[in-house]
């Protein structure tokens, strides 16, 4: 698998099964991809947001996240600002050996997790045991 660098249009070999594309804004979340015998979890670190904030789709074979803050309260007179948690979208290419029907997901404790299920293959060669 592959991911594209935006910046440069450079193809580059990415994670084992994922690739990821691109990310839109001033703010890129830093993302984990776990793989487990059943699923692959895809957590990403985005503090500051509600779960209403986010937007999960897919689009063909992109797993795409989004997130626009609230509305912060513009009467806070900062001397000095380091939080920068801004819109954000980022695009997952998905493996072909998931389950897009089944994917889910939760925010808690500024961490947004997916859950991306695994398809169990089908067996073509089984035995059936005569009784």
């Amino acid at each position: 698998m592959k991911h594209s660098n935006c910046n440069t249009g450079v193809t580059q070999p990415a994670y084992r099964h994922w690739a990821y594309e691109t990310a839109t804004s001033f703010t890129r979340p830093a993302a984990n991809i776990i793989e487990t015998t059943t699923a692959y979890v895809v957590q990403l670190a985005a503090p500051a947001f509600r779960k209403e904030d986010f937007k999960i789709s897919i689009d063909k074979n992109n797993l795409v996240v989004s997130a626009a803050p609230t509305a912060t309260d513009d009467k806070l007179n900062f001397t000095h600002q380091e939080f920068l948690y801004g819109k954000f979208s980022r695009k997952f290419v998905l493996p072909e050996n998931t389950d897009k029907q089944q994917i889910t997901a939760k925010y808690e404790n500024g961490i947004l997790e997916l859950n991306v299920p695994k398809v169990i293959p089908f067996q073509t060669n089984i035995e059936i045991p005569v009784l």
